[in-house]
């Protein structure tokens, strides 16, 4: 994993005399980014032979760049390189390194061509739909067993504040997950493919906002020659900045915010 980190960090603004504090966390520091599949694991692989692997490692790499150079937060990804990694280590690796934020890049693939454009997806137990159950069937792999990370405690006080937690980490995915299809969307300018839900592998026992982005279509002509675009890549990572972008700045207020 490559790890980048800013030269110094925001100090927190202090309220001003007379005036009480918001109660607030500390702002987002650091995200990892996951680069889907790698190695043997090609994903999904488009006629013109391109294969996922290699959409997702660029396409992050250029997204590690624009979120430490313009907003200055601590960086991982899970590769660097075209390796083999199982899913659940990729969510094991973000929590050990105690990451704020967990994105997983991919690219989809289904048997119906003409289908295309992107999607996101934060975790649920079951699918939203039969395209969302498929996605999830193929980005799991033979690896896709329950995770121990993450796992709820026996009950009592401890599986109240784990619950609680697990709820919070919901509501600030499904907050996520909207800002970035709604910035993929303007890249895109076609029909709203949605934010979705499914069991994927890859978030489960995730210890924060954690979505995982299905940058378009590898199996629909027209979004596999986008994809085979470095400029198209390069704009996608900058969609997939903005949205984190605009995250950052719900962040920090989102503990003390009352439920929907």
């Amino acid at each position: 994993m490559l790890l980048v980190s800013p030269s110094n960090r925001d100090a927190s603004a202090a309220a001003s005399d007379g005036e009480q504090a918001p109660v607030v966390r500390e702002g987002l520091r650091s995200i990892v980014i996951d680069p889907g599949h790698g190695g043997q694991a090609t994903g999904t692989i488009a006629a013109n032979g391109l294969q996922e692997k290699a959409v997702t490692l660029d396409i992050a790499i250029r997204l590690r760049e624009l979120v430490y150079r313009r907003l200055g937060l601590q960086v991982q990804l899970t590769r660097d390189r075209d390796l083999d990694l199982e899913n659940v280590s990729r969510t094991e690796k973000a929590n050990n390194w105690g990451a704020d934020l967990f994105i997983s890049i991919h690219a989809n693939g289904f048997r119906q061509t003409g289908v295309r454009g992107p999607e996101t997806y934060f975790l649920s137990a079951s699918a939203s739909d039969a395209e969302a159950r498929e996605a999830a069937l193929r980005e799991n792999g033979p690896d896709d067993e329950l995770s121990t990370a993450g796992a709820a405690p026996e009950p009592g006080i401890e599986f109240i504040l784990w619950d609680l937690a697990q709820t919070q980490h919901l509501r600030e995915s499904s907050l996520f997950a909207e800002g970035l299809q709604a910035s993929l969307n303007d890249l895109w300018r076609i029909p709203d493919r949605g934010v979705k839900q499914a069991p994927f592998t890859v978030l489960r026992g995730a210890t924060m906002p954690a979505v995982l982005v299905e940058v378009g279509y590898l199996s629909n002509p027209e979004d596999a020659a986008m994809l085979a675009d470095p400029d198209v890549r390069q704009r996608i990572a900058e969609a997939l900045f903005r949205g984190i972008s605009a995250f950052r700045e719900q962040y920090a207020v989102l503990a003390g915010a009352p439920p929907n």
